[in-house]
């Protein structure tokens, strides 16, 4: 009878549509060092563990025990107490079988089989199978082989270094139930590893490559955002925490909106983005930020220059802060943050910035497309947003993947320097506030001990940062 498994590789059966099915035969393909054996033994302890399967580790390379349990224990999942005496049975094939090639190869896993009756079975690397053989003599061994274990009535995954066009052309995929292609390529100067499915028979499944890191925790796969449907919510106004900011915005931020607060560098855009972080939580609507440029240490104590105490927040279960220093990419940065705001119901959520943001990214992603999804989803979630973007990306020079960001965002506040009198003062206009009536005045404001201050309108200023104006405030 077919039934539906979990993989047992975290993210990976989102993509599967729940997970695979028993019986099966996988093929896990891959170049040497991208993970399969990794996935292989994952796979199959996990589901020792959670599920009670009984699995069976076969390794064509006659490595030994000690070998496997020194390179695969420093993984969490892996468990000497599952190892031998519990679910999971370590079958290294002889010496002798391998050299009197498949036939005996055969012989002695299905004499395995027999006595285990496993649920579960991994076969890691199949390459030696046809070693020696012609063509012909591959082609019969492999449509021999794959007969056999899918009369095992298990699901069974088979790892092989096969990759790139020789992949498809290769009789054990053509044989197989599904392919599941593991990758590492160059990107920024670094290796950024991908997880595709290229075939998976009987079921539907997430097409295209998707990125995956190899934790402590063993593979993690970070499936791109799906689509999320528009939540009736009703929508409220958010405060800023700033009074003059709130009656140029119209009464606030509408709840569940993305905003884009938009300067050049020490114009204060993460103190504006902060201010409305912390004046929501101190009345009860939790927060999350998601931190590129500072460390734990460093981001609490410049926030206590403005009295506000972060780590006392943090304990109250107001707020969490999300570090991407040791992020791998963009969809791992969204999980992170969907997580935390999930765990302490957040209300409101701080992204600063989006360009350092847009430098997880992959290269098959783009940052308009991936802060689309964001949006929506947080939407659906009622989290109201803000982003910080340096000036140049707002008019779209520079990286042309933030080119398209503005279109996605719901209102775009503008800080800016001005020069006013010979001194250099800061300013801020509205520019964007979708769907309400907003101030279109330029401000000036100050950075005070106690956050930001606007005060009165701009009357008359010469430069403004990024922007060619004349001396009375006009566009040139």
């Amino acid at each position: 009878m077919i039934k539906r498994v979990l993989s047992g590789v975290d993210g990976l059966d989102s993509l599967l549509d729940g997970g695979f099915t028993r019986p099966s035969v996988i093929v896990i393909e891959g170049s040497a060092g991208s993970g399969k054996t990794t996935f292989a033994i994952q796979s199959l302890f996990n589901a020792a563990k959670n599920s009670e399967e009984m699995c069976m580790y076969i390794s064509a390379m006659t490595e030994p025990i000690a070998m496997i349990n020194n390179f695969m224990s420093q993984f969490s999942f892996y468990s000497f107490s599952l190892l031998g005496q519990g679910n999971v049975k370590y079958v290294p094939l002889s010496a002798e079988s391998v050299q009197r090639g498949a036939a005996a190869i055969m012989n002695e896993i299905e004499a395995s089989v027999e006595v285990i009756k496993p649920d579960r079975i991994a076969i890691d690397p199949i390459n030696p199978f046809s070693y020696g053989l012609s063509v012909m003599e591959c082609r019969k061994l492999y449509y021999d082989l794959f007969t056999r274990l899918k009369s095992w009535n298990s699901l069974v995954l088979v790892n092989g270094e096969l990759s790139g066009s020789e992949s498809m052309k290769n009789d054990v995929n053509y044989l197989s139930d599904g392919i599941i292609r593991l990758t590492d390529e160059e990107e920024r100067g670094k290796r950024v590893r991908y997880l595709e499915i290229l075939k998976m028979r009987g079921q539907k499944y997430a097409s295209g490559k998707h990125v995956f890191c190899i934790t402590d925790d063993g593979l993690k796969v970070f499936p791109k955002l799906p689509a999320s449907q528009a939540a009736r919510i009703p929508r409220t106004s958010v405060l800023t925490g700033i009074a003059e900011l709130d009656g140029m915005t119209g009464g606030g931020f509408m709840s569940g909106s993305s905003n884009l607060v938009s300067g050049s560098s020490g114009t204060g855009k993460t103190v504006l983005g902060m201010q409305l972080i912390v004046s929501n939580a101190r009345k009860g609507v939790p927060g999350v930020i998601v931190c590129f440029e500072d460390d734990d240490a460093k981001l609490r104590d410049h926030m206590l220059g403005f009295n506000w105490d972060l780590a006392e927040l943090e304990k109250k279960n107001l707020l969490r802060i999300v570090y991407a220093r040791d992020i791998c990419c963009a969809n791992q940065l969204v999980a992170d943050t969907v997580k935390a705001i999930d765990d302490i119901h957040a209300g409101c959520l701080l992204i600063d910035s989006i360009a350092s943001f847009g430098e997880l990214l992959s290269k098959y992603v783009t940052l308009p497309i991936i802060v689309g999804s964001l949006n929506s989803l947080l939407r659906s979630k009622n989290v109201t947003t803000i982003y910080t973007m340096d000036t140049e990306y707002t008019a779209g020079a520079g990286d042309d993947r933030t080119a398209s960001i503005s279109r996605y965002m719901d209102a775009i506040l503008l800080l800016r320097h001005v020069e006013i009198d010979g001194s250099l003062r800061k300013a801020v206009s509205v520019l964007k506030m979708k769907g309400k009536k907003h101030e279109n005045l330029i401000r000036e404001f100050e950075i005070t001990g106690d956050g930001i201050v606007i005060r009165k309108k701009v009357e008359k200023y010469c430069t403004v940062a990024g922007l060619s104006l004349d001396c009375a405030g006009n566009f040139v």
